[in-house]
């Protein structure tokens, strides 16, 4: 419900950009969006598709206005809403084992978490739990953009 209500009040306002350039936007960010739905209705969609990894697209998510994008984002990083595809559970648990170390590394005392010693065994596998989803999403598009046919594609250039 917070991402949704910050969704949609960044959608309603628009393009900042285009704002202060005096061009108005009644319907708020309407690029890239279904314009059967309207704003509400997309941004309702976008918190639900990337909460929930349904994988279906009523918008266009390079289109969101900056803060929606980074919900967007952090729903996507978090995967954490019950009733998605069930690793909601498995990323939180990762999550909890690296604060739990690196809080026991603050504090001097070896990590304990439900009465079990952390060590470095389990903290390398989480680590690489953690790190192999963006690494595997980084090279791909390196190498996307390292050949010919890669940089040819790009159908929407700029930030």
């Amino acid at each position: 419900l917070i991402g949704l209500t910050i969704i949609i009040w960044a959608e309603s306002k628009g393009n900042p950009i285009l704002q202060h350039l005096g061009l108005s936007q009644a319907m708020g960010n309407m690029e890239g969006k279904e314009t059967r739905f309207g704003t509400n209705m997309s941004a309702f969609f976008t918190e639900i598709t990337t909460a929930f990894t349904t994988g279906s697209v009523n918008n266009m998510h390079d289109s969101l206005t900056p803060l929606s994008g980074g919900i967007a984002m952090i729903n996507m990083m978090l995967n954490l809403v019950f009733g998605g595809k069930g690793v909601g559970f498995m990323n939180m648990i990762l999550y909890v084992l690296l604060t739990v170390f690196i809080c026991g590394l603050m504090i001097g005392r070896t990590p304990v978490y439900l009465g079990k010693k952390i060590e470095g065994k389990e903290m390398k596998l989480t680590a690489l739990a953690i790190i192999i989803h963006p690494l595997i999403i980084l090279s791909f598009t390196a190498l996307a953009v390292s050949v010919s046919a890669g940089i040819a594609g790009v159908s929407n250039p700029g930030f």
